[in-house]
């Protein structure tokens, strides 16, 4: 199967720009503002890419086109300059990877709100985002992600 091919360089790619997103969430803030835009742009782009070839092939479940479509949404966030992530304190409950600040409590990389944003051309990728990544812990989807796309292309082998 065509699509296949080369597949594994493109999991490879996802698998290094989650390794620097993990370090970075484990890093207790030793990364700027401009290196969590850059990390985190990164991800979004080599997962789109990832689901993009998985959905060439047809595989690619309704639940997980939302995802896509949601990620596109942060991903044009990205290229206008709308911040899309938030480093904020959890309310209760510990989750890895996390920062924990001096007083103890807990710190992590969130997918930001961003009702404020109104255009008509972005509507349908909005209410995905706001759906499936809006106020969740960014490296935890990343973490779903990960899983998800390497099950699609053993799928995607089996086709072979």
């Amino acid at each position: 199967m065509e699509l296949a091919k080369n597949f594994d360089m493109l999991y490879y790619g996802l698998e290094r720009a989650y390794d620097e997103l993990e370090e970075m969430c484990m890093s207790l803030g030793n990364y700027t503002e401009h290196d969590a835009f850059f990390i985190i742009g990164t991800m979004i782009h080599w997962v789109i890419d990832c689901y993009e070839r998985i959905e060439k092939a047809e595989l690619l479940d309704l639940e997980d086109k939302e995802k896509v479509s949601a990620l596109k949404f942060a991903n044009n966030c990205l290229k206008h300059d709308v911040a899309f992530l938030d480093f904020q304190q959890k309310e209760s409950g510990a989750t890895f990877p996390q920062r924990v600040d001096g007083s103890g409590r807990f710190w992590h990389y969130v997918w930001k709100d961003l009702n404020y944003i109104k255009n008509e051309r972005y509507k349908s990728q909005q209410k995905k985002y706001d759906k499936v990544l809006c106020g969740k812990a960014i490296i935890h989807t990343f973490r779903e992600d990960m899983k998800n796309i390497k099950l699609y292309y053993e799928k995607m082998i089996e086709l072979i």
